[in-house]
């Protein structure tokens, strides 16, 4: 009998121990859990992460979904929108960049209002601020220096392409948010002239001394200041059908395309 009871005592502490074992065991596992739990979260979206789903050919929508449902870190300077649009990366998908960088949301290409913040030109649809993305430009020099009076040449600004992507119709209403370091008195809406396969518009004219800024090509238009840094431009009801770009004195210009 006491051989029994020793053998049920034997039996009985090996279950505790086990049991403890095992206790310990989902124990450690807990606290392993919570140090490797932030190692595994997700890596916030940038825009090397968008042109790799781009690559990998994901449609919009879905990666429109993933830019609205994930958190991102993206940079949107005239150089990155370039970077992301030569890329392949549509309208509607940077649209959605510039919008999550504001803190607003959005699955189709127009903008809340507080997106114009992050994008330096935008124009109004619908009520809403939508971005208009830049596009680079060359200087081309033009007619050459006189021998005798020294004059140096003109300066133009010369775009791939005959049209830009954005078709906008009259009235139009553009907003301009200034970059560091740049004055509403600089800015200047252009009219290009469209040649077999570029669009070109006069930059510098070349002088004695130094090239000055030309106003050939420039368009009149209202603008009302709105903050320190914004202002709303109206173009003219009448202004002609063509190319046009708002210049802010960079190597970039925001381009659109007016149609009646």
């Amino acid at each position: 009998m006491g051989s029994i009871f020793n053998i049920f005592l034997s039996r009985h502490s090996a279950f505790k121990a086990r049991r403890t074992s095992l206790a310990q065991i989902l124990a450690m596992l807990a606290i392993a859990a919570i140090f490797v739990a932030p190692s595994c979260a997700q890596k916030p979206l940038d825009n090397n992460e968008i042109v790799k789903m781009h690559a990998s050919g994901l449609s919009d929508p879905i990666i429109l979904a993933t830019i609205n449902s994930q958190a991102g870190t993206y940079s949107t300077s005239a150089d990155d929108l370039i970077a992301l649009r030569k890329a392949g990366i549509s309208d509607t998908v940077i649209s959605a960049i510039l919008s999550k960088n504001s803190g607003a949301t959005s699955s189709a290409g127009v903008q809340p209002a507080a997106a114009q913040a992050t994008a330096p030109v935008s124009y109004q649809q619908g009520g809403q601020w939508v971005p208009i993305l830049p596009e680079t430009f060359e200087e081309k020099s033009s007619g050459g220096m006189k021998v005798l009076e020294m004059k140096l040449p003109d300066i133009n600004g010369r775009l791939h392409g005959t049209s830009s992507t954005l078709k906008l119709a009259p009235p139009v209403t553009l907003r301009v948010a200034l970059p560091e370091g740049v004055q509403f008195g600089d800015c200047e809406l252009i009219k290009f002239r469209v040649a077999e396969d570029y669009r070109q518009f006069h930059l510098l004219t070349g002088g004695f001394n130094k090239p000055t800024r030309s106003r050939q090509d420039a368009v009149q238009f209202d603008a009302k200041k709105i903050d320190a840094h914004t202002y709303e431009i109206t173009l003219p009801a009448v202004i002609p059908p063509g190319e046009y770009g708002l210049y802010l004195t960079s190597t970039v210009i925001y381009t659109f395309s007016i149609a009646h």
